[in-house]
């Protein structure tokens, strides 16, 4: 994802995933191939530098996590 190769992203996503970047809808994305689509919109910048914090993972299965992170996100137009 830092290098924004956008083609990889539902390999490395399933399709129940759910991303929530903020409770506006067009700030959420729910499987791997919306969640692609919603990063090809971030591209029109010419980078991004991201801050994360409090990150918390439940493994709630062998085979499924939920993960909450807090961040701050700066990003300059190309």
């Amino acid at each position: 994802l830092d290098r924004m190769d956008i083609d990889i992203v539902p390999e490395l996503f399933t399709e129940a995933c759910v991303v929530v970047y903020g409770p506006e809808e067009r700030m959420q994305s729910r499987g791997a191939t919306n969640l692609a689509s919603s990063l090809r919109r971030i591209w029109r910048f010419a980078r991004t530098s991201h801050h994360l914090s409090n990150v918390e993972i439940d493994l709630d299965q062998p085979d499924a996590a939920r993960g909450r992170t807090s961040g701050s996100l700066n990003r300059p137009y190309r």
